[in-house]
């Protein structure tokens, strides 16, 4: 372990020999050292061995950035954000939400919020720090309690289970609040009804947006999903809170935000949550009325088997005795109506649908 200010001073032969062997020395060993080097140029590197950890100096050689912060800064380590939609771009439930009372719902995709004791709202609204929207929780009259959460899936969670992890996220409120955080795994895989807590932490939010950072360990039985909620508290009428920016990574280093592109933000989305306008479906006419059937392919593969739920059925004209999902599979789901009246012609039947597979 050795370090060197890289000037070969004038000198005689052993002198000079000594001074450059001890600068390949600080060469071989990275500049290794329980302090900084003393001298510095930019992108240069240095092996902390307080910390353990390889270091690198920023471009502006102002200051010092672990490797892992260099790397990203570069576009490495794609994925490493375990928070779907953490920027808050994909919305595919609409943008604007009426809450019912003491009624957890699904708003910004992979978000779901509640408000105990009155109907809260949530919208989509401008982002700050880079980041183009965010969630805004919004109170109302009697609203004794509220919280925000997010649930990851098990097959993005098991490598983290006996590690720790680095959190992130982007708040602001329109008055000065704590937010208590609590981290929980389900006790069996994505099965949320039996939970064991993990840990707990405060931010103290006020109204200048700003990026919060939180760290722990995560058992090594947490490796059936982990969910990680955010207790408000009372949140009376007119009062906010703003929430994007959302990462969790692995490691004790909070790096840069990862974003990721929108296609591939909305595609991790849609395998909890899609909807859509199905293909035109040919209705076959029969003698008492009619009936028809038809299989649509899902955008992705979904976690499970998902809810699927019509609406919208056109023409409106014709009085559907029945229609039914009968065959569903993550991929793909079969549907069929019937009839108790006939068209008298082939026709042209839509609908629109969703397909939930939320933990």
């Amino acid at each position: 372990m050795s370090q060197h200010d890289y000037n070969i001073a004038n000198g005689g032969g052993a002198a000079v020999r000594a001074d450059i062997n001890q600068a390949l020395g600080a060469i071989q060993t990275t500049n290794s050292g329980s302090t900084a080097p003393t001298a510095t140029q930019a992108k240069m590197p240095w092996f902390d061995t307080a910390a353990d950890a390889i270091k690198f100096r920023n471009s502006q050689n102002t200051a010092w950035e672990s490797a892992v912060h260099a790397m990203v800064g570069a576009g490495g380590m794609s994925f490493r954000n375990r928070i779907i939609n953490g920027g808050m771009d994909v919305w595919q439930r609409g943008t604007s939400f009426t809450l019912s009372s003491g009624v957890t719902a699904y708003t910004a995709d992979r978000f779901y919020v509640n408000t105990t004791g009155g109907a809260g709202t949530v919208s989509r609204v401008a982002g700050t720090g880079g980041f183009r929207f965010a969630m805004r929780i919004t109170g109302a009259s009697g609203v004794t309690g509220s919280f925000f959460g997010h649930k990851i899936e098990s097959v993005n969670m098991s490598d983290l289970a006996g590690g720790n992890v680095t959190g992130q996220i982007r708040l602001a409120a329109s008055a000065n609040r704590t937010i208590t955080w609590y981290a929980r795994y389900p006790t069996a895989d994505d099965n949320y009804a039996g939970v064991t807590a993990i840990t707990s932490g405060t931010i103290n939010v006020t109204t200048t947006p700003t990026t919060f950072t939180f760290s722990f360990a995560v058992p090594g039985a947490a490796n059936t999903g982990l969910e990680i909620y955010f207790d408000i508290g009372a949140l009376g009428a007119g009062a906010t809170v703003d929430v994007t920016g959302y990462q969790l990574e692995a490691g004790t280093v909070a790096t840069p935000f990862e974003r990721r592109p929108y296609g591939t933000e909305l595609a991790l989305c849609q395998r909890y949550y899609t909807g859509g306008v199905s293909p035109n479906s040919i209705v076959g006419v029969y003698a008492g009325g009619f009936a028809a059937g038809a299989s649509f392919k899902l955008p992705v593969t979904m976690r499970t088997n998902p809810t699927i739920t019509p609406s919208s059925l056109s023409p409106t004209v014709i009085a559907i005795s029945s229609a039914a999902a009968t065959y569903v599979t993550p991929d793909f789901f079969g549907f069929a109506w019937s009839s108790s009246s006939s068209l008298g012609t082939l026709g042209i039947l839509q609908f629109n649908y969703t397909a939930s597979a939320e933990l």
